[in-house]
């Protein structure tokens, strides 16, 4: 989730005579490269880490998918045609529905049958078959098999993309028949084109219906560094949406590995099934290349961070956690949004000082409401804020705050299918129509809210300040006779005039041995019939 700033208004967060905090508006400074070793090391790492996030082992499904498995939780699509597929889902935007297998057909191994012959003969002016050109995809799973695995592979869509907020569900056209360097008798199959789709039906009769979710198409990065790394070739890039012909781009990869013995093009070959993306869009965010920086990505603070010496960060925190707040932060700027007791403040003080920290804490500590404090007031400086989680769920309950203030406009949601093209134009144009509305916080706002503080401040102050010569707080005594209180004991009813001329050593005396109304001492003695304390005047 990415928010959106204005232009950087009104006084800063912190009060001028705390010079050693670096305002908001100043970003931290990258460290300057100490030598060529360093940044060597620091590129070394960097490649590492890209590594690291691209699958390149065959247990992923973007370099081995496992067809003809009667285990694996996918449906392969029989006599289609990739091209045709493509232009009815993309092109067209037409939903798409699944076809079982005719019930005369006997059951082989992996759970499917085998088709007959078609007896469709009617071709268009293309030359395609009639078959081929209709919104239904042929498959070999005779009926309760493949409504079994559909309805299976719906709901994990829907939980995963729920959950984590990323499509992962995808039409395959197109397969790579290739081998391992090491292992060159068994085949693998890696998808060429992945097209991202929804599964849904509107109801438990109805059928189940595929279509294009409106999601760009990416190049299979695990199979491009594959390629390269074992038998260095180049897997050419998807072209974009609008100019891509799936036959035209397997005629591309077709031309890489024309020299590569028993490997081969499936065109026609088409399977639905879960394709996971996100640590490859990682890997691509991470390209050095896209960094607009100077020196390119390794000078970033937080790069540098991650793979050198760690964070070197020389700011001191704004106080200590048990420290009172109110005299460092200014309340008429600080730009808080949201309730914020005195830890979540001064860690949100922290992080608008250029502080580098992680903030821990057990469910409902308030950690989403530092959240969205951190993020109002980063807005309200004219910054922009990148706000990432696994789980949905945490990006929905930062999105749910904002709104219920009226700020939800800034948000820009870039997750689950949100994150389509048209919706991301349509939200931003929507956010730019709103009427250039400025709300500063007036100075007698800040003012009232200063006072209300004061007051209650000094409210506390009254309460925990001992009083003479007893040297009793208030608060003290108030605890003290609601203990009373709760042991079934009433207050006396008696005045004791003389008792602030007492010094406090004879109050703590008196207090020892007790007194009676007249000044008299007197001791707490048994009732051994009811067992209960009882006095009597010596």
């Amino acid at each position: 989730m990415s928010f959106r700033g204005a232009e950087p208004r009104g006084p800063g967060l912190f009060r001028p005579p705390l010079s050693h905090i670096r305002p908001m508006t100043q970003p931290p400074v990258a460290p300057n490269p100490q030598d060529d070793a360093e940044l060597r090391r620091l590129e070394q790492r960097l490649v590492a880490a890209r590594k690291e996030l691209l699958e390149t082992t065959t247990r992923t499904r973007l370099l081995h998918t496992p067809l003809g498995s009667s285990r694996a939780k996918i449906i392969e699509v029989r006599d289609e045609l990739a091209e045709e597929v493509f232009r009815a889902l993309v092109e067209e935007g037409k939903s798409m529905s699944f076809l079982a297998a005719p019930g005369e057909g006997e059951e082989k191994a992996d759970g499917t049958v085998e088709l007959p012959q078609p007896d469709d003969d009617d071709v268009d002016q293309h030359g395609v078959a009639r078959r081929h050109r209709d919104t239904r995809l042929q498959t070999a799973l005779p009926s309760p098999r493949l409504q079994a695995r559909l309805r299976a592979i719906a709901y994990d869509a829907q939980t995963f993309e729920t959950e984590q907020g990323v499509n992962i569900l995808y039409i395959a056209l197109g397969f790579l028949k290739w081998h391992e360097p090491r292992d060159t008798e068994k085949p693998r199959y890696a998808p060429l084109i992945l097209v991202p789709v929804t599964l849904t039906r509107a109801s438990a009769t109805e059928r189940f219906k595929v279509a294009y979710s409106g999601e760009e198409l990416g190049t299979n990065l695990s199979l491009q560094q594959r390629l390269k790394d074992d038998e260095g070739v180049t897997l050419p890039d998807l072209p974009g949406v609008d100019d891509l012909s799936p036959n035209a781009y397997f005629d591309d990869v077709a031309g890489v590995v024309a020299g590569m013995t028993n490997w081969e093009v499936q065109r026609d070959t088409i399977v639905l099934g879960f394709f996971s993306f996100a640590k490859l869009m990682m890997y691509r965010d991470l390209e050095p290349d896209r960094w607009p920086l100077k020196g390119g990505l390794r000078d970033h603070p937080i790069i540098r961070g991650l793979l050198g010496d760690g964070f070197r960060d020389h700011h001191e925190p704004l106080a200590p956690d048990d420290a009172p707040v109110d005299a460092l932060i200014d309340i008429s700027s600080a730009g808080h949004v949201v309730d914020a007791d005195s830890s979540q403040t001064l860690a949100i003080g922290d992080v608008c000082a250029g502080r580098n920290l992680i903030i821990q804490g057990p469910p409902g500590t308030g950690k989403s409401q530092t959240i969205t404090n951190l993020v109002a007031s980063a807005v309200r400086e004219g910054k922009r804020v990148l706000f990432v989680a696994e789980k949905m769920a945490a990006l929905n309950v930062v999105r749910a705050n904002l709104d219920r203030i009226g700020l939800g406009h800034m948000c820009l949601e870039l997750h689950s299918h949100k994150a389509k093209k048209k919706i991301v134009l349509e939200d931003l144009n929507q956010t730019y129509q709103l009427a250039p509305e400025r709300h500063r916080t007036g100075q007698r706002v800040g003012d009232r809210l200063r006072a209300v503080r004061d007051t209650l401040n000094a409210h506390v102050k009254r309460v925990h300040t001992p009083l003479e010569p007893s040297s009793l707080t208030p608060f003290e005594v108030f605890t003290k006779l609601a203990r009373l209180a709760g042991a079934g004991l009433r207050s006396p009813d008696f005045q004791l005039p003389l008792a602030r001329t007492h010094p406090s050593r004879q109050h703590g005396q008196r207090n020892r041995t007790g007194c009676s109304p007249g000044g008299s001492p007197r001791r707490l003695l048994r009732d051994d019939s009811t067992g209960e304390k009882s006095s009597k005047g010596r």
